[in-house]
Parts: C-alpha cells; sequence; structure tokens
C-alpha cells in the first residue's frame, strides 16, 4: 500500500519548480538561500533528492552533475528543465555509484521524508 508521500511524489510538479525559478521573490529568495550555503560547485555534484531539479536550477547545472530520486515523475521533469545534469532514480540509503564519485553533495529537505536518515548520510559520505 502506497502512503500518501509516495503518492504525493507520484506525479511531477511542474508549477512548483516555475515558482521555485522563476517567479520573482520567491525564485531570487531560494537563489539567496542557495547562495548562503556555498555548495562547492567545481568538479562532480550530486543532489540527493533533486525532485523536479530546483536546486540544480539555481547552483547552475552544469554538464557532469547529478540528480537523484527516487521520483520518476519527477525526474522527467528535470530532465526536460536541466539538459546538462545527469539523472538517476534510486532510492537515497543505495546510490547507484561507486565510492569517492562527487566532488560535492547538496541534501535539502530530503532527510524528514527518509525511512533512515543515518544511512541516507552514509552513502552522501561514501559517495563523496
Amino acid at each position: 500500500m502506497k502512503t500518501a508521500q509516495h503518492v504525493y511524489f507520484d506525479v511531477a510538479d511542474g508549477e512548483h519548480f516555475r515558482w521555485q525559478t522563476q517567479s520573482g521573490w520567491f525564485a531570487k529568495t531560494e537563489r539567496d538561500l542557495l547562495a548562503r550555503a556555498r555548495v562547492p560547485t567545481e568538479g562532480r555534484v550530486i543532489e540527493i533528492g533533486c525532485g523536479e531539479g530546483g536546486n540544480l536550477f539555481h547552483l547552475g547545472a552544469r554538464r557532469g552533475w547529478v540528480g537523484v530520486d527516487f521520483s520518476q515523475p519527477k525526474l522527467c521533469h528535470a530532465l526536460g528543465a536541466l539538459k546538462d545534469v545527469g539523472f538517476a532514480r534510486s532510492d537515497a540509503a543505495s546510490l547507484p555509484f561507486s565510492s569517492n564519485t562527487f566532488n560535492s553533495i547538496l541534501i535539502r529537505d530530503l532527510l524528514h521524508h527518509v525511512p533512515d536518515r543515518l544511512a541516507t548520510l552514509s552513502e552522501a559520505v561514501r559517495v563523496l
């Protein structure tokens, strides 16, 4: 049986992406928040729990970067919006990458959604 959370993630929210990336004040707030986080953007970057791709958009969405999410519809939206970024469908606690693959990791608005936060963080450390 699907949880309410899984039902929510069964669809892409294009309106949320547009709001996050193009809607004046909110888009600026999102952009500024990520700028203040000072995510290193050189080399290979992965966002775990990328959803529709709004964070990657604000960071500059470069070739060689990867977004990961378990929602296929959200990944399909992100792929259409961010042509240079690669995407992978995966559980955050079991990433399909070798150890030491990425230079930087972004995890934002994800940990409260996963059943095992420690496993998710352990995977992030492993691929970093």
